[in-house]
C-alpha cells in the first residue's frame, strides 16, 4: 500500500518526538506531525485539530498549512464538535466538495481521551485508497494517544501539585473571605476559559479581588436549583445545559460540622469531564470547606472574645451608680460600635401608672424613632412583645400593618424581675445585616443593662419614698425645705403658699378616716395638676399643704393659689374647700430667711382661717 511507505518515512522522521520528547508542548508536536504529513502526502492544505478532554486549559490545539481556504472551523470547540458530529464514518471523501482537486476528512478518536480532525486537500485527484487511509488514521490514532500518555500524566500531577499549593496556603489564612478569593484564584488557573462562581448563603468581601459570589435561593415554591441540591444535600452535581450550551460542576464546600457553599465552575457543553478531573473539583471543595469551618471557627473565637471584652467593660461602666440615661447612653454606644446599625431605639414601658404616656422613648433614640412614622412600629412591637415577650432578629422584615425603613430587625426586649419594662430597636436598612452571632451578643449585652436599669429604678424609687409622702403622693416638708433653701442660697425671688383643708375633722367624724384620707388624696391631686415643672407640692402635716413657687412674683402667686382653691371645691368628694395663706420674697433673700417665710405664710393662712375660710389671703 502506498500509505505504508509513508507511515514508515513518519515514524523514521518523528522518533525524536515519538520517545524523546517528554518537554514538547502539544502545538508544537502537532505543528511538525502536520509539516512532515503535508510534505509527504504532497498536500496543498492541511488542517489538524485534536481536542483533549483532560486537559485543565487550551483543550482544542490546531495547525493549518497552506495558503487555500479550509471549508470547516476546527480551531473552535464549536465548530469542531460541530464536524465532528456530521461526519459519523472515520474516513470520507470531500472531492464533491472540493472545487478543481480533491480532499478528504480523517476522524480519529480515542474515548474518553481525545477526538481529531485532519483535513487535507490535493490540487488534483489523490490517489490513496480507503486502506491507505485507515492505515493513516490508524498511526494517527496510536501517535496521539502515547502524546496523551505524557500530558496526561502531567496534567495529574499538575493537579496534585496544584491541591498541595492550595492546601499550603490555606493553612495560612485566617479569613473566610481569603479563604474563598484562593479557591476562586486556583480555578481560574486550572480553569481559565470556563466560569467560575460560588454559591453562598451569605455575602463576602475580599481586599483582592471582587469574589464571584451568587445568594444561594430556596423557597419551597419553586424548583430547587441543582446549586440549591447540592448545598442541602451534600452532593456534587453534574448538569448539561443545553439552553446555556454548557456542563456545570456544582461541588459543595463541606467541612465536618456542615456544608458552607457550593463550587460551581461551568464548561462547554461539549466538555466530557473525567474522573481524575472530578475527583480534582471535589477534593478543592472539601479542601476549601475545611478550611473555611476552620476560618469560621477562629473567626467566632476571636469575635466571642472580642464581645466578652465589650460585655466586661460595658458592665463596669454599667455599674457605675448611673441613671436610665447614662445607661441607655452607655448601651447605644457598644451597640452602634459592635453592630454599626442605622437606627437604635430605647423604649420603657409605663403600662401600670394611669394617666400617664404608655410608651416613653428615651432621648437617646435615634433620629426615627422620635418621628411619627416609629410611633407605629413602637406600638407593634410593644403589643407583639406583650404578648409572646421573646428577642425578634429579621433579615427581611415584613408587616400587613405597618411600613418601616428597615429589612433588617432586632428587638430585644428588656426584663426586670421576671417583668416586661420596655425594649431596645435596633435597624438597618440592608437585608440580613445581622448575624446571629450579633444578635445573641446584643442579648447578653440588654441583659447586663437590664440589671443596672432596675437597679437604677430601685435606687429611684427609694429616692422617691424618702422624699414623697406615703399617702398623698406629694413631697414630704423635708424635701421642701431643701429645695427651698438651695433656691434661696442663691438669692432667687420666690413665692410660698400654705393650704388647710376647711373643718377636716368633721369630714373624719361624719365619713370616717378611711374617706378624710380619700379627700386629702383628691387635694393633693389637684395641687400636683396644678404645678409646674419647677414648683414643689408637699404635705405639710395632717391636713395641710405647701406649694413652693421658685422665682414667681406675688400677683402670680395669688392666681395660682385662687385657681387651687376653685379646683379644691370642684374636684373634692365630698366637697370640702380650703383657705390659703401666700408669702413672696424680692430677689436677694437668703436661706436665713426660710423660717420667716413660713412664719408669716402660716399667719396668712391663720388670717384666712379666722376670716370665713375658704379664701386667699396674701402677704
Amino acid at each position: 500500500m502506498k500509505c505504508e511507505r509513508l507511515i514508515t518515512e513518519l515514524k523514521i522522521n518523528l522518533f525524536d518526538i515519538i520517545y524523546m520528547s517528554e518537554t514538547i508542548d502539544e502545538h508544537s508536536i502537532l505543528e511538525v506531525l502536520s509539516n512532515e504529513m503535508k510534505t509527504l502526502l504532497e498536500a496543498t492544505n492541511l488542517a489538524f485539530s485534536v481536542y483533549h478532554f483532560e486537559q485543565m486549559d487550551d483543550r482544542i490545539h490546531y495547525v493549518q498549512l497552506g495558503d487555500g481556504e479550509i471549508p470547516f472551523h476546527l480551531y473552535t470547540e464549536q465548530g469542531f464538535f460541530d464536524i465532528f458530529q456530521q461526519y459519523e464514518s472515520v474516513n470520507v471523501d470531500l472531492d464533491a466538495v472540493t472545487e478543481g482537486g480533491s480532499a478528504f476528512l480523517l476522524r480519529i478518536s480515542k474515548q474518553p481521551f481525545y477526538h481529531g480532525l485532519l483535513y487535507v486537500s490535493f490540487a488534483k485527484e489523490h490517489d490513496y485508497s480507503a486502506d491507505d487511509l485507515e492505515l493513516l488514521r490508524l498511526f494517527l490514532k496510536q501517535f496521539i494517544l502515547k502524546k496523551h500518555r505524557h500530558s496526561r500524566k502531567k496534567v495529574i500531577e499538575t493537579m496534585y501539585e496544584e491541591l498541595f499549593r492550595l492546601s499550603e496556603r490555606l493553612q495560612l489564612i485566617h479569613e473566610t473571605a481569603g479563604v474563598l478569593d484562593l479557591v476562586v484564584e486556583t480555578s481560574r488557573k486550572m480553569y481559565p476559559n470556563d466560569d467560575v462562581h460560588l454559591l453562598m448563603s451569605q455575602e463576602y468581601n475580599s481586599d483582592r479581588n471582587q469574589l464571584p459570589i451568587k445568594l444561594i435561593e430556596y423557597t419551597r415554591d419553586m424548583e430547587q436549583s441543582p446549586g440549591t441540591k447540592s448545598f442541602i444535600n451534600n452532593e456534587l452535581i453534574i448538569k448539561d445545559k443545553e439552553e446555556a450550551a454548557q456542563t456545570s460542576v456544582y461541588a459543595p464546600l463541606s467541612g465536618a460540622q456542615g456544608v458552607y457553599g457550593v463550587l460551581q465552575i461551568n464548561f462547554p457543553y461539549t466538555s466530557t469531564l473525567l474522573d481524575n478531573e472530578i475527583d480534582f473539583i471535589k477534593n478543592m471543595a472539601d479542601m476549601t470547606g475545611r478550611a473555611i469551618e476552620r476560618t469560621n471557627l477562629y473567626q467566632t473565637s476571636n469575635q466571642l472574645v472580642t464581645d466578652l471584652q465589650v460585655i466586661n467593660t460595658a458592665s463596669h461602666e454599667l455599674n457605675l451608680n448611673l441613671d436610665s440615661e447614662e445607661i441607655t447612653e452607655t448601651i447605644k454606644k457598644h451597640i452602634m460600635k459592635s453592630c454599626q446599625p442605622e437606627e437604635i431605639g430605647v423604649v420603657f414601658f409605663n403600662d401600670q401608672i394611669e394617666n400617664e404616656e404608655k410608651l416613653i422613648i428615651f432621648n437617646q433614640s435615634t433620629a426615627y424613632f422620635h418621628t411619627k412614622e416609629a410611633k407605629q412600629l413602637i406600638e407593634h412591637l410593644h403589643i407583639q412583645l406583650k404578648n409572646h415577650p421573646k428577642p425578634m432578629l429579621s433579615g427581611h422584615f415584613q408587616s400587613k400593618v405597618i411600613d418601616i425603613p428597615f429589612e433588617s430587625l432586632m428587638v430585644i426586649p428588656i426584663i426586670a424581675s421576671r417583668n416586661l419594662v420596655g425594649m431596645i430597636i435596633i435597624g438597618h436598612r440592608t437585608p440580613y445585616y445581622f448575624s446571629f452571632d450579633k444578635f445573641k451578643f446584643i442579648q447578653s449585652l440588654v441583659q447586663h443593662a437590664s440589671l443596672a436599669y432596675m437597679n437604677s429604678y430601685l435606687k429611684n424609687q427609694l429616692k422617691e419614698t424618702i422624699i414623697t409622702d406615703y399617702l398623698t403622693k406629694v413631697h414630704t416638708r423635708v424635701y421642701l425645705d431643701e429645695v427651698m433653701e438651695s433656691y434661696l442660697h442663691k438669692g432667687k425671688k420666690g413665692a410660698f403658699i400654705l393650704l388647710d383643708v376647711d373643718d377636716f375633722k368633721n369630714i373624719n367624724d361624719t365619713y370616717g378616716h378611711h374617706i378624710g384620707d380619700k379627700v386629702l388624696i383628691q387635694v393633693a391631686r389637684v395641687l400636683k395638676d396644678t404645678s409646674k415643672n419647677k414648683d414643689v407640692a408637699a404635705r405639710w402635716g395632717g391636713e395641710e399643704f405647701a406649694l413652693y413657687l421658685p422665682e414667681q412674683k406675688k400677683a402670680q402667686a395669688i392666681a395660682i393659689a385662687e385657681q387651687i382653691r376653685e379646683n379644691i371645691l370642684l374636684s373634692t368628694e365630698p366637697k370640702v374647700t380650703a383657705s390659703l395663706g401666700v408669702i413672696s420674697w424680692p430677689e436677694g433673700t437668703n436661706e436665713d430667711e426660710v423660717t420667716n417665710i413660713f412664719i408669716q405664710a402660716d399667719e396668712a393662712l391663720y388670717e384666712a382661717k379666722e376670716t370665713g375660710k375658704n379664701r386667699v389671703i396674701a402677704y
